[in-house]
């Protein structure tokens, strides 16, 4: 029963390795500038989008509505996304002539005339069942 946890825990020690490795790498790898640099380079390390300037900063009040019209979206695209494939089954089912047992069972003898009945009629009539079941 311990053996569970201590996988779950040498997989959480992975986790954490890579992360703080990705990390460390990262800062070997980029370059290494002083304040001063960064004040003389500072166009070039400016942030870039579409080649505007930058007039305002990035937060902003917007109107509650907008979020909600997007909730209402995501729940719509979700619910569409999880009923798919019950509509698809759904499809096969009734492509496939699946019935209710109720209609199988009121049809009596289904030798000609419904498939319910196990039995063929024979020339003597001997296999025929008129029993209702």
């Amino acid at each position: 029963m311990l053996t569970a946890y201590a996988t779950v825990l040498v997989f959480m020690l992975v986790a954490w390795a890579f992360v703080l490795g990705s990390m460390l790498a990262g800062k070997l790898v980029r370059p290494r500038l002083s304040f001063a640099q960064r004040e003389e380079r500072g166009a070039k390390l400016a942030t870039y989008e579409s080649g505007e300037e930058a007039t305002s900063g990035a937060w902003f009040n917007f109107n509650p509505r907008f979020y909600l019209v997007a909730l209402v979206f995501l729940i719509f695209d979700v619910e569409i996304a999880l009923i798919y494939p019950v509509a698809v089954v759904f499809k096969r089912l009734v492509a496939g002539g699946a019935r209710s047992s109720r209609s199988s069972r009121s049809s009596g003898c289904s030798c000609s005339v419904s498939r319910t009945c196990g039995k063929r009629e024979t020339s003597s009539g001997s296999g025929h069942s008129t029993a209702s079941a």
